[in-house]
């Protein structure tokens, strides 16, 4: 596809990054679109880590605040599997390891790319590595972990063939 970029700039950088962009780009007819202006939010990759223990058939899942969905209206305490930003000099391989051990005292034995996804790529351009992983043990699940000032809800273990159930039962 042809894109013509005709101006960037950023005017918003804090804990997310705001640019603003001018472009056109050739229609599936060969025409020219009309100039357009987006703002994309700019966002570090990440990976999203579903821990999966074998020998009882079961996956993790956390509860963590969010803002953003308090602030959409929903419950703050969100179900989520471990995830985090990936940092300088890791991969998405170090980064999940790294996740699990914070997030849910986990040591993992291996670890398996499902997909790569942009989550919002109307207006975003963070990528998330979905992964998932083995656990070598069941992680203890009555310890509430702080991380960034940040409150970690101890883990969940949910028999893998009913997750969504299990986690309408952790609240």
């Amino acid at each position: 596809m042809d894109v013509e970029l005709l101006s960037s700039d950023q005017p918003f950088s804090g804990f997310l990054r705001i640019s603003r962009h001018s472009f056109r780009y050739r229609k599936q007819d060969g025409h020219w679109s009309n100039s357009l202006t987006r703002e994309v939010c700019k966002r570090a990759p990440a990976v999203a880590v579903l821990p999966y223990h074998p020998e009882s058939d079961s996956v993790m899942l956390l509860e963590q605040f969010r803002l953003p969905a308090w602030l959409a209206g929903m419950d703050g305490w969100q179900i989520e599997v471990v995830a985090g930003i990936i940092e300088d000099q890791q991969n998405e391989e170090q980064t999940a390891l790294r996740e699990s051990r914070e997030e849910a005292g986990l040591e993992i034995s291996a670890l398996w790319s499902i997909n790569r996804v942009l989550p919002s790529p109307g207006g975003c351009d963070e990528v998330i590595s979905f992964i998932l992983a083995a656990s070598t043990h069941r992680a203890r699940t009555d310890f509430t972990v702080w991380r960034k000032r940040t409150r970690i809800s101890g883990p969940s273990w949910c028999p893998s063939k009913r997750p969504i159930k299990c986690s309408r039962e952790v609240r």
